[in-house]
């Protein structure tokens, strides 16, 4: 596939499924759109065990199965997102408020594949991802938030302007011919 072709019916449209994809959302900020689209979930890891025996645990966001779709094309922004989220997710408030609601994995159900089966997890409901945003420093994820859009807008107009000047050049040359 030549790089026009790739563009005009690969990528371009990608792009307009993400943006369309996290702009869906039934949020009203473009920071919880971006969180919707990204977090499902928190899983809690057993890590290692303490000197009492006791499991260390740690926490981790517990993605939605739709982001792989596009993951090429946000993937620097979700590994972003993704270390925020883990080292938030460890804090302390969110631990004391969050943990009460982690369930047990059933082996039998569980299709995603970052659930162990050894872990508990959390599947948020609306309510838990609007205390999740609210506990959350929202500035650093609003400028995660901003660079993502940015960065998906930027590459949406670089694709229209390229098929644009392509198709544009193609017209001249049939009317040479």
């Amino acid at each position: 596939m030549d790089e026009y072709n790739y563009h005009k019916n690969f990528y371009y449209p990608l792009l307009i499924d993400l943006r369309n994809e996290i702009n869906s959302s039934e949020y009203e900020t473009n920071s919880k759109k971006y969180l919707d689209f990204f977090l499902s979930g928190i899983v809690e890891f057993k890590n290692r065990k303490n000197k009492e025996g006791e499991w260390i645990c740690s926490y981790s966001p517990l993605r939605n199965e739709r982001i792989d779709k596009a993951i090429f094309v946000h993937i620097p922004f979700t590994r972003k997102l993704n270390d925020f989220l883990r080292e938030a997710l460890n804090e302390e408030k969110m631990i004391s408020k969050f943990s009460p609601k982690l369930t047990e994995t059933d082996k039998q159900s569980s299709s995603n594949q970052q659930i162990r089966p050894t872990s508990r997890f959390l599947n948020f409901e609306k309510s838990d991802l609007v205390d999740f945003y609210n506990l959350i420093d929202i500035n650093n994820l609003k400028q995660l938030t901003l660079e993502l859009f940015e960065f998906i807008e930027h590459e949406i107009v670089y694709c229209e302007n390229y098929i644009g000047k392509i198709d544009d050049t193609q017209k001249d040359l049939v009317d040479l011919i």
